[in-house]
């Protein structure tokens, strides 16, 4: 049987939560096969792997992606269903199977922690790349965000140092806002410059150095919740 997305495509990182995917992945099948899902499954071998498997299923006409690990695994999914601003595939859809130590992106979206088989359900949204409630090991650190409003939200704290660690334990509860010593910005565009160069993270992966922009491309991948 195949899904109203098509053939489904399982990309796991059998390494993500210290082999908890590979772990997971029998179950994983076993809720295919109960479901009577058209299926393969890509198991990565290497940083970077990910976006090649998603590149080239969506050449070869696959369109239903399911990343299985955290969000390092999520992170190279989605970067190979976009190419040059836009998305190689305008009818993709992604799923995602919460089964690494960590996985933020399914916090932001609300989706099921396990691999019981919620990602193979049908109904899809479309999202924004490169937006949401900045999760991080648990923390709201940004719990006004909306993932599908076009904006990118920043919190500059200009308080002393004393302030990060009262304010920490608030962080994980997301009440730590309105703070007199935090700044609270939205913009479409950020540009990020220092003295020197920092390097700059997102989803746990080291993207390069300062000075560096981010943007939103909007509405370019559709999302299966």
């Amino acid at each position: 049987m195949t899904s109203p997305f098509g053939p489904l495509v399982l990309i796991a990182n059998p390494r993500a939560g210290r082999g908890k995917v590979d772990a997971a992945l029998p179950q994983v099948e076993r809720v295919l096969r109960d479901e009577g899902l058209d299926y393969r499954i890509v198991r990565t071998t290497h940083p970077g792997h990910a976006t090649e498997a998603a590149r080239d299923a969506l050449r070869n006409g696959e369109r239903y992606l399911v990343a299985a690990g955290g969000d390092g695994t999520v992170h190279e999914v989605v970067n190979g269903m976009i190419q040059n601003g836009r998305p190689l595939a305008p009818d993709a859809v992604l799923g995602v199977v919460a089964a690494g130590s960590g996985c933020d992106f399914v916090r932001t979206f609300a989706l099921p922690g396990d691999a019981d088989g919620h990602a193979f359900a049908w109904r899809a949204f479309n999202v924004v790349v490169a937006n949401g409630r900045f999760y991080g090991a648990g923390m709201q650190i940004s719990p006004k965000s909306d993932p599908g409003d076009g904006l990118l939200d920043v919190l500059v704290m200009t308080g002393p140092k004393s302030d990060a660690f009262a304010t920490l334990p608030k962080v994980y509860r997301g009440t730590h806002l309105p703070h007199r010593n935090i700044a609270e910005l939205r913009a479409g565009v950020i540009r990020l410059d220092s003295g020197r160069p920092f390097p700059v993270e997102a989803d746990g992966e080291i993207l390069g150095t300062t000075p560096v922009s981010f943007g939103i491309i909007p509405g370019v991948i559709r999302l299966k919740v």
